[in-house]
This record gives structure tokens, sequence and C-alpha cells, in this order.
């Protein structure tokens, strides 16, 4: 299992799908197991790459697109789309 540490804390890397359209979904949780950060964000409406994913790095998630980088786990593809009030960051996944 991949590691990440985010907010001075080692979070376990899981990645798995969004039930409604298979897109990857990232998730980091406590060595406990418990839920700490959802990653990802699914926006079905726009069409992306395959093993390509959306990063939420704003607000509490701030730094998790860098951390996620630094570790291998994603590739930033320098691409960013309006959620909202915010926008969302085109990753490809590296590992699974």
């Amino acid at each position: 299992m991949k590691t990440v540490t985010f907010n001075k804390k080692k979070l376990t890397v899981e990645i798995s799908q969004y039930s409604s359209n298979g897109r990857p979904s990232i998730e980091l949780f406590s060595k406990q197991g418990e839920p700490w950060i959802v990653a990802s964000v699914n926006i079905p409406e726009l069409n992306i790459p395959e093993g390509h994913t959306f990063i939420r790095n704003y607000a509490e998630n701030s730094g998790i697109l860098e951390a996620l980088c630094n570790q291998g786990i994603v590739q930033d593809t320098g691409r960013a789309f309006p959620s909202g009030y915010v926008k969302v960051n085109l990753v490809k996944i590296l590992t699974n």
C-alpha cells in the first residue's frame, strides 16, 4: 500500500473506482483505517482520458495535489477545470 504524508500525518492511499462511471477515486485513511480525506472528485459531465481523475486541492484538502505528486501516486496534467466556485486539477493515476 502506498502512503503519503499530508499535514504532518502519515496516511494510506486507496485507489478505487466511482460506481457511477468507473473513474478512479482516491481516498486517504489513517493508520487505524479511519477515512481521513477524499482527495478526488467525480465530474461525470466532463470527458477525460481513461486512468485520470480530478483532485480537490482546496479548503481542507489544500496541498494534497503536491503530496500525491511527490509520492508518485499521480501526475499533474497542468489542466484545471471549474467545479462550482473552485477549480479541480486533472491528474493521471500512476499507481493502483
